[in-house]
Order: structure tokens, then C-alpha cells, then sequence
């Protein structure tokens, strides 16, 4: 359980590039110890857990002092990336954000519509390429590379069949 809201893009470490770019999607040490002490985990508890999930393959050190040591470190020039992040020819990957739209937008993972809303945030942004998509469809989203082209080929997106849709349901609400 607790792994599994470490790793879920929503509720989870936090994830950034960092170094300009350099290092796409990584968290540092003290991220991740902060994050496990919000959920009540004591540091050193916490280092023990995060060392067992680098030793299982759940993540990996990408750059710091020690990189190749099989402990997780918690300082800030400790680097992590999970194990099996994709990136693009740019050494992208989705950073996503929930987002508020007031009118209904066609997730560019599925093609169904997003409906439109003032009040909650109801679909995810990525700020690299303006990605959007469902809560649905975050997690398999947030597994592929960054690129709007290419995963909307990917995905079987058709904008002619979603504009379609769009003003249908444009021509009820408004």
C-alpha cells in the first residue's frame, strides 16, 4: 500500500527534472524522506524502507555521492528516477498537474471527452507538451513518453470524431 502511493503520480514523492533538464522525472533523497514523514514515518525508518524498495529495482540512483552503493542516501545531491522511466529523444517525460477547464476537452489519451467544470479540477496537465487527459487515463499516460503527436497515433485519437462530440455537447450546455 504504501509503496503504491509512493509511486502514484498524483499522490506521490514528488517528481521534477532537475538540472536543467539534465535529469527528467527524478526526486532527491530528502524528498523522499519528507514525503514518508508526512505519512507518519520516522526518518530512519523511512531510509530503511526507501533502501529496501532501491534494492527490489522499484527506483534508481542517477546521480550523488555513492551511486553505486546499494543505500539510499538522503541528501540533496542524491538523485533518484524510477526504474523504467520513458523518455523521448529530448529526455522528456510527462510532468503532469490537475488542471480546471470550464469547458468539456477531449482527453488526448483516449479521445472521450473531459466534461468542463468551475469548480473541481478534473483532468491532468502535462506542463512539458500541454498533454491532457482523465484521471482514467493518468496512470498508462504518465507510463509513456512526453510527445501530444505521438501518443495521440498511439492511442487511436481521432480530432475529426472528438470535434464532432465537442459540439454536441457544447450545443447542450451552452
Amino acid at each position: 500500500e504504501l509503496k503504491n502511493s509512493f509511486v502514484d503520480p498524483v499522490d506521490g514523492v514528488p517528481l521534477r527534472d532537475r538540472k536543467r533538464g539534465k535529469y527528467a522525472q527524478c526526486f532527491s533523497g530528502p524528498d523522499a524522506v519528507n514525503w514518508m514523514a508526512k505519512r507518519g514515518i520516522h526518518k530512519r525508518e523511512a531510509v530503511v524502507v526507501l533502501t529496501e524498495w532501491l534494492n527490489e529495482g522499484l527506483f534508481s540512483q542517477i546521480v550523488g555521492e555513492n551511486s553505486s552503493s546499494r543505500l539510499f542516501v538522503e541528501s540533496s545531491k542524491a538523485l533518484y528516477q524510477f526504474t523504467g522511466t520513458k523518455q523521448n529523444d529530448n529526455g522528456s517525460v510527462h510532468n503532469f498537474v490537475s488542471e480546471r477547464f470550464t469547458k468539456p476537452i477531449p482527453c488526448d489519451y483516449c479521445g472521450d471527452l473531459i466534461k468542463g467544470g468551475v469548480v473541481y479540477k478534473q483532468a491532468f496537465q502535462c506542463t512539458s507538451c500541454q498533454f491532457v487527459v482523465h484521471k482514467k487515463c493518468l496512470q498508462e499516460a504518465h507510463n509513456s513518453s512526453c510527445g501530444k503527436k505521438e501518443m495521440r497515433q498511439n492511442a487511436g485519437f481521432s480530432l475529426e470524431n472528438s470535434e464532432v462530440a465537442l459540439n454536441a455537447l457544447n450545443s447542450l450546455y451552452f
